[in-house]
């Protein structure tokens, strides 16, 4: 007998169609009770689609989707006990804070005492206690959110949606905000749907990511798993910076080898492939200075230097024309001395290097792999 518990929300073979576009294609994700899972892709990959089909507020063209094993393709918004805060927010500028929060309550007809019981606790978990009876013109972005956010809550839901819903703030309150709904999140126990085109949001928040591009998944992962072992080339490029590098196997794929340089890999891989590498895990070092014998290292020459505040994030190009991006901390040996053309030695250790199939056929490998 299976003890794990239902799905809070399962995609099973879902797909939308609108005339000759398709917009969604064959989804089957299941969402875990009480998970924090994002949707991230840039605009058109289909996320708010799926959270429209979630909603009630679009259909499936095939497939059906389920709430704790149940379908609900066929009920209406009211009746799925979903609460959805979006970018705008969606305030009745009319109405105050607190009639805001309370109209979900008063559709359900819910009687006015416990109406104003429930309104003043979720005003409290957003920390809004004493804006009760102020109008969204008087109140911040940061706070019109938090209004939107207690008016989802409200009713109390098994999930909550959340389409873009910091993008209209600024840098320093969406940080704010991600630490706030992290913690009303722990707090309540609710399973969340996040929606965003921002990886750091969904970095930072998520318990695991999904990451889709032109109406399909491409990878369901923690982040730490999406941001160190990438599905494809989008999925690495989409997530964070990174260098995708072509190189030559050798051995069968024992490793590989880029500017005459050869480097075991701590797992074999079958040929041919692309090897990821992203910028804190490059070091780069001066050609006259000391290399312990057999240490793996390419020549690159500096192309471009950014100042980034914690120090340089420093452009490379190796001697075939591939870019290679890498981090100068302050302190660093380089530091004083970085300038465009100069050349140094770059260099990875094995563990951190992510392997992909190959995205295009090099002269390497059409020659056949190294021997």
């Amino acid at each position: 007998m299976n003890d794990e518990p239902l799905a809070a929300v399962s995609f099973q073979g879902v797909t939308r169609r609108y005339g000759s576009v398709t917009a969604v294609r064959d989804i089957d994700l299941d969402i875990a009770p009480g998970e924090f899972f994002a949707l991230l892709g840039p605009s058109g990959s289909g996320k708010t689609t799926l959270l429209m089909l979630l909603a009630g507020f679009d259909q499936p063209s095939d497939g059906q989707v389920l709430m704790s094993g149940t379908p609900i393709s066929d009920f209406p918004p009211h009746r799925r006990r979903i609460g959805v805060v979006f970018q705008n927010y969606a305030l009745f500028p009319h109405m105050t804070a607190a009639e805001n929060v309370a109209y979900p309550l008063k559709m359900r007809g819910v009687p006015r005492d416990e109406r104003d019981n429930r309104v003043n606790a979720a005003l409290g978990i957003v920390s809004l206690s004493d804006r009760g009876a102020s109008y969204p013109s008087q109140l911040s972005g940061g706070q019109q959110q938090r209004v939107a956010l207690a008016r989802a809550l409200v009713f109390g839901p098994d999930v909550l949606l959340m389409d873009e819903p910091l993008g209209a703030l600024d840098r320093r309150l969406r940080d704010q905000m991600q630490i706030e709904l992290k913690r009303i999140q722990h707090e309540l126990g609710v399973t969340v749907i996040y929606v965003t085109h921002d990886q750091s949001e969904a970095m930072a928040m998520a318990d695991r990511v999904g990451v889709m591009s032109g109406g399909e998944l491409l990878q369901v992962a923690d982040p730490e798993t999406i941001y160190a072992e990438p599905a494809n080339h989008f999925v690495a490029r989409f997530i964070g910076e990174c260098s995708i590098l072509r190189v030559a196997s050798f051995d069968g794929g024992k490793g590989y080898e880029i500017s005459g340089a050869r480097q075991l890999l701590p797992t074999p891989s079958t040929a041919p492939f692309d090897i990821v590498v992203r910028p804190e895990n490059v070091a780069l070092r001066s050609i006259e200075s000391s290399n312990p014998s057999g240490q793996f290292g390419i020549p690159v020459t500096i192309r471009e230097i950014t100042y980034v505040g914690s120090g340089w994030r420093v452009s490379t190009e190796l001697d075939d024309g591939q870019s290679l991006l890498a981090n100068i901390p302050r302190g660093h040996d380089l530091a004083g001395n970085l300038a465009d053309g100069l050349n140094v030695i770059a260099t990875w250790d094995p563990t951190s290097v992510a392997i992909l199939p190959a995205e295009e056929t090099t002269e390497a490998n059409q020659q056949g792999e190294k021997k």
